[in-house]
């Protein structure tokens, strides 16, 4: 019967064997027999109980995967070699085939090539009059994309309510110049406070909105408690909420800088951004938050609408 049976101790310290073909396990005393072993092993053998399910390991698919955990966190490629990862990746699947930094290289090359070959599609369905130049492609891209989000308020409709707070405080402070200085001396560091109220549903001007008033987080929590008569400090949920959606916002900014410039960039360049709206659209779709939620569907559906 041993031959059939694993023997390991479980986490109560007793001795139990169990199955190679199905997840049952017995107690296991040497001294009392094995009667029980030998009944199961006569319904496993028959196919009575549950077989234990084996996933087919497929070392292509792995490593593609892996190559966005490198392009979406911006790993260095020698992160393949790591000793401690690949006695992880081990561990989780014996089948695991170790590579090296250069294979790492050419996959996410691949998976770039891949994006890139979607991203195309944007055009395929696109009238463009003569001539094709690199300007003319690239306008009608910055159109479409335009189109499908980086100018839509559907989005930022969604989650209005969740930076109400976070408006009422520029509003405040921008409307009192004594404010203003009071505010000033509870920020650390010299310098001029800088706050922009944004206009609501346009994109880009959420985002710098955002993009300077969250590194004054500590500074507001401080100034709640010399000035009574302020009363919309943003919670610690607030906060939280308002670094996802300008971290989401970012490359939305960045894509349309990048096109609103005086002379195209490279595809290169409106490639990379785009792959990285997809990664933060893709990575909060089931987040916990209903509202980041809900924003994530509706500008979900307009990327979508160019994939098809």
């Amino acid at each position: 019967m041993r031959n059939y049976f694993v023997i390991e101790k479980s986490d109560d310290g007793e001795e139990r064997a169990y199955c190679k073909k199905c997840p049952k396990s017995y107690l296991w005393q040497p001294t009392s027999g094995t009667s029980n072993l030998k009944r199961h092993y006569e319904k496993c053998s028959l196919n009575v109980d549950v077989e234990r399910k084996r996933v087919k390991f497929d070392d292509k698919i792995a490593r593609e995967k892996f190559s966005r955990v490198i392009i979406r966190h911006n790993l260095p490629f020698l992160v393949v070699e790591y000793e401690e990862l690949r006695d992880f990746h081990s561990y989780l699947n014996p089948d695991y085939k170790c590579y090296t930094r250069n294979t790492a290289a050419a996959d996410v090359v691949k998976t770039w090539e891949k994006e890139k070959l979607r991203l195309s599609k944007i055009l395929s369905f696109c009238d463009i009059l003569p001539p094709h130049t690199g300007d003319a492609l690239a306008g009608k891209i910055h159109e479409c994309l335009k189109e499908w989000g980086t100018e839509k308020k559907d989005g930022l409709f969604v989650i209005s309510g969740a930076l109400t707070k976070i408006r009422e405080t520029v509003k405040y402070l921008k409307g009192s110049k004594s404010r203003r200085i009071a505010f000033g001396e509870c920020v650390e560091g010299d310098g001029e406070v800088l706050l922009s109220l944004d206009v609501q549903h346009r994109w880009n001007s959420t985002y710098l909105m955002l993009e300077k008033v969250l590194k004054y987080e500590r500074a507001l929590n401080r100034f709640k408690v010399v000035d009574k008569n302020y009363k919309h400090c943003p919670s610690t949920q607030d906060w939280k909420r308002a670094k996802l959606i300008h971290e989401i916002l970012m490359p939305f900014y960045s894509i349309t800088t990048l096109m609103s410039g005086r002379s195209y960039s490279t595809s290169n360049l409106y490639f990379g951004h785009v792959w990285k709206i997809q990664c933060l659209l893709e990575v909060n779709r089931n987040h916990d938050d209903n509202m980041i939620r809900e924003m994530i569907h509706k500008m979900r559906l307009k990327y979508d609408k160019y994939w098809e």
